[in-house]
C-alpha cells in the first residue's frame, strides 16, 4: 500500500506524507511536539520539514525568534485532499471486502443449518458483522460485549475480539470462529 500512496504522491516520502498530515492537523505545533505526535525525532522532522519547503508544501512563518508556524500551501493542501481522498477509497473498499467475505460465511452457515449467532465483542468489526447480520430475515443474532453461557448447540459464535477465548474453543470448536483469524485468512488466500 505504501507504493501505492507513493503513486499517488508523486514526491513525497511516506514520512513526508505523515508530517504534512501533522502540519495540516497543527501549524502552530513545535517540531518537538510534530516529534511526539508522530514517533520519529525531532532532527528527521527538521529534514523532513525543510523538504517539503523546498518542494513548497508548506510555508514557514517565524512568529518570534524562536517560535514558527508551518502553513500548508495550495501545493500542499491539494497533496493532502489526494492522501485524505486516497485513505477513504481504501477504507471503503476494505469494509467492502470484509462484508463480502462475512456474508459467504454466513451463508455457508445458514447451507449448513444454523441460523442463531452470536456477535462476541464491541468493536468496528462487530459493528460490520452486525449491518452484515441484519440483511438475513432467516436468522437470528445476538451482540454481546462479553461472553454468557450458551442456550443452544445451534449458536454460531462469532467472535471479533483480538484475543482468543481458549475456554470458548475447547469448548466447541464447530460453534466458534474468530473473525479476525477468518478474515485474515481470506486476505491472505
Amino acid at each position: 500500500m505504501n507504493e501505492q500512496i507513493n503513486i499517488i504522491t508523486n514526491s513525497l516520502s511516506d514520512n513526508e506524507a505523515l508530517i504534512l498530515n501533522k502540519i495540516s492537523s497543527n501549524g502552530a505545533a513545535s517540531q518537538r511536539e510534530i516529534s511526539k505526535r508522530s514517533g520519529l525525532s525531532v532532527g528527521l522532522i527538521n529534514v523532513l520539514i525543510k523538504n517539503l519547503v523546498t518542494k513548497g508544501y508548506v510555508k514557514l512563518t517565524k512568529l518570534n525568534k524562536k517560535n514558527v508556524s508551518y502553513l500548508l500551501t495550495s501545493k500542499g493542501l491539494t497533496e493532502q485532499l489526494k492522501l485524505t481522498s486516497f485513505y477513504i477509497h481504501e477504507t471503503f473498499n476494505r469494509i467492502n471486502n470484509y462484508k463480502k467475505w462475512l456474508c459467504e460465511l454466513i451463508e455457508e452457515k445458514i447451507n449448513n443449518g444454523k441460523s442463531q449467532f452470536i456477535i462476541l465483542g464491541k468493536n468496528e468489526l462487530a459493528d460490520i458483522l452486525n449491518l452484515v447480520l441484519k440483511d438475513y430475515n432467516n436468522i437470528s443474532y445476538v451482540k454481546l460485549s462479553v461472553m454468557e453461557s450458551i442456550t443452544s448447540t445451534n449458536m454460531i459464535i462469532l467472535d471479533c475480539n483480538e484475543v482468543l477465548s481458549s475456554e470458548i474453543i475447547c469448548a466447541n470448536n464447530e460453534q466458534y470462529i474468530n473473525i479476525i483469524s477468518y478474515i485474515s485468512i481470506k486476505m491472505n488466500g
